[in-house]
């Protein structure tokens, strides 16, 4: 193979991944990001105002198919033991249904706090 096929196809190469990198949906990025900032919250650490907060969450969007203690159309949710990124990925998810992409990891850290 000829020296100028060799740098040709180098720069082909070169530019292909550049042309991924930039048309690639930046979303994907954006969610890892979320994700970094795991905020871990102990019994003596409650904030009230951040239960108040849970609750209207939970009321507004999981209550017409959650109760907190007994079963509705989907499982009781008081006393659920998962963190904030799992229960976060879930929700977003199309396992999840209806998906809930306007809530932020802060969203989901206040819900668990209300239900705990």
């Amino acid at each position: 193979m000829r020296i100028g096929n060799k740098i040709f196809i180098s720069y082909l190469i070169v530019a292909l991944t550049l042309g991924f990198v930039v048309l690639y949906d930046s979303k994907v990025f954006k969610e890892e990001i979320a994700y970094c900032a795991v905020q871990d919250f102990g019994e003596g650490l409650v904030d009230e105002e951040k239960i108040r907060e849970g609750k209207k969450l939970f009321k507004s969007l999981c209550a017409s198919c959650h109760k907190l203690n007994k079963k509705l159309v989907g499982p009781a949710l008081g006393g659920l033991e998962m963190d904030s990124v799992r229960l976060y990925k879930y929700l977003i998810s199309k396992k999840h249904t209806p998906t809930f992409p306007q809530l932020t990891q802060e969203n989901i850290i206040e819900i668990l706090k209300y239900t705990k």
